[in-house]
């Protein structure tokens, strides 16, 4: 499996180990874009937090929401 294809299901568990609004942890366009912006506020010190914003960079590059 690559990479990409394992993003989606990667986010999903890292997402349900932070503090993150349950709305938010729909995957969307709309969402990715509002955690970009958001996820350290709450998550400053979380040690996947890295490996998230690197998965919602990826997503959304390669537009695999809508």
């Amino acid at each position: 499996m690559s990479q990409t294809s394992s993003d989606p299901l990667r986010f999903l568990q890292i997402l349900d180990t932070m503090d993150v609004p349950d709305r938010r942890k729909l995957l969307s366009r709309a969402n990715i874009g509002w955690l970009q912006r958001n996820i350290r506020v709450r998550n400053a010190d979380h040690p996947d937090l890295d490996e998230l914003l690197t998965i919602l960079r990826r997503l959304r590059k390669n537009r695999l929401v809508t």
